[in-house]
């Protein structure tokens, strides 16, 4: 029979343990300090949160989607509006088509009316701010800051008015034609 080596002698339990290191003070401190600091993230149920994610985006998705109707206004070849077909499309009346895109109309001209004169109010308000401010380099960046905020109110109204300017000539006007146009500018 051969000799029993160290690993035989202590015994099978032993022997199939695997060798541990001892940790100093300062590995034993650090392994506390991560135990301890990721203790949330331990108890955090990120399978769960996974799937009630993919559910929410799921959803989402179903409303987005109009299941048996097509979005929007049918276009002809010559960009004019298909009234008929879009009524069609919608599940509605051409006449009831023509209700809705009137009352969108009338609503397209209110909103660039405030819009435009929001950006006004807001140009005046940070125009008078402007002329009572000590200039700095801070004041600067503030006056620049603000200046996006003007611009979106007239962005907003311009958008509103095109969108008025289509609905009344019942095709899809580009911007350039919008401004180009003999018609009167204003929304009404």
């Amino acid at each position: 029979m051969p000799p029993l080596s160290d690993k035989q002698k202590d015994g099978p339990a032993e022997a199939s343990a695997p060798a541990r290191k001892k940790k100093g003070l300062v590995g034993n401190l650090w392994g506390g300090t991560v135990w301890l600091v990721s203790a949330p993230l331990r108890l955090l149920p990120r399978a769960e949160i996974g799937r009630n994610a993919a559910l929410i985006r799921n959803l989402f998705e179903t409303v987005k989607r109009r299941p048996g109707r097509r979005g929007g206004i049918e276009i002809e070849d010559d960009r004019s509006f298909d009234l008929a077909a879009t009524a069609f499309f919608q599940g509605i009346s051409v006449s009831r088509l023509e209700v809705l895109l009137e009352q969108r109309r009338r609503a397209t001209a209110r909103l660039a009316y405030i819009s435009f004169a929001l950006g006004w109010l807001a140009f005046a308000g940070w125009a008078y701010r402007l002329a009572g401010a000590q200039w700095s380099d801070a004041s600067a960046v503030v006056a620049l800051e603000f200046a996006p905020v003007c611009a979106a109110f007239f962005l907003f109204a311009f958008k509103n008015a095109l969108e008025n300017y289509q609905m009344r000539t019942r095709r899809l006007a580009t911007a350039a034609e919008y401004l180009r146009t003999r018609e009167p500018f204003w929304p009404r």
